[in-house]
């Protein structure tokens, strides 16, 4: 090894994890029908009256939020949107019904995902010799904490930060600067795992972190078009085994 390496870093979905057949508008049905859900929740509460007067509303804000989304590198979380959304419908909301309502927009995407092949044997050998981290741009925390726990890989890791968590979204460097300080290690010691050429290669490349990139086995549109090349590229998680040791 030409390094001392003392710290990985993955990037979460579609890194460690995958929802099988993936396409984009399958994605966007789970969180319809949570939408829905949740909708309908609220019925119940007598919270509202209007039938789809919350679908509506919600997915406006929604649109709004991730229009800016795609313009800055600041994060949205769910609980931000939903809280937008009750105020215009005038509904009081405390923060148990903003974490409630969460958990319910967010139920079948959450039971989605699953394990990539060789994920928990690859990580239960790298958490032997180095601190395991995930940096996520997800807009639910909490959803990520669940994730890891239903696919049974929580204890691997020593630190999770989502983009909900902290505000603001990868490539921007405060996410990667917050996780390293809190594993108390430098960027140049450390390798990070990610499927992203510009949230997660770049984000990570230019703070001085090892880079591997795990190819995706479909398409996503993006309007992010950065010059720079990963030190590494695989197509499954358990090469990394092998590659660490050239680093």
């Amino acid at each position: 090894m030409t390094m001392n390496l003392n710290g990985i870093f993955f990037d979460l979905g579609f890194t460690l994890i995958e929802i099988k057949n993936f396409q984009l508008k399958n994605y966007t049905h789970l969180l319809k029908n949570g939408l829905l859900d949740l909708e309908h929740f609220l019925e119940k509460k007598g919270m509202i009256e209007d039938s789809n007067s919350f679908y509506n509303i919600a997915r406006k804000v929604q649109k709004e939020c991730f229009k800016k989304y795609f313009e800055t590198e600041k994060e949205f979380s769910t609980e931000f949107i939903l809280e937008l959304s009750f105020k215009k419908l005038n509904i009081p909301f405390s923060d148990e019904l903003l974490e409630k309502s969460a958990e319910i927009y967010h139920k079948y995407e959450i039971k989605a995902w699953e394990l990539k092949e060789g994920v928990k044997d690859t990580l239960e050998e790298l958490s032997q010799n180095y601190k395991l981290a995930i940096i996520s741009n997800a807009i639910y925390h909490k959803g990520i904490l669940q994730i890891l726990k239903n696919l049974k890989i929580e204890d691997y890791f020593d630190f999770v930060l989502s983009s909900a968590k902290i505000g603001v979204k990868k490539p921007n460097k405060e996410i990667f600067i917050e996780a390293l300080n809190n594993l108390k290690l430098e960027s140049e010691s450390c390798c990070f795992v990610g499927d992203d050429i510009h949230a997660d290669i770049f984000g990570a490349k230019r703070l001085g972190f090892k880079t591997i990139q795990i190819k995706r086995s479909f398409y996503l549109p993006t309007n992010n078009i950065v010059d720079v090349i990963p030190d590494f590229q695989i197509s499954e998680i358990p090469e990394i085994l092998k590659i660490i040791e050239k680093i």
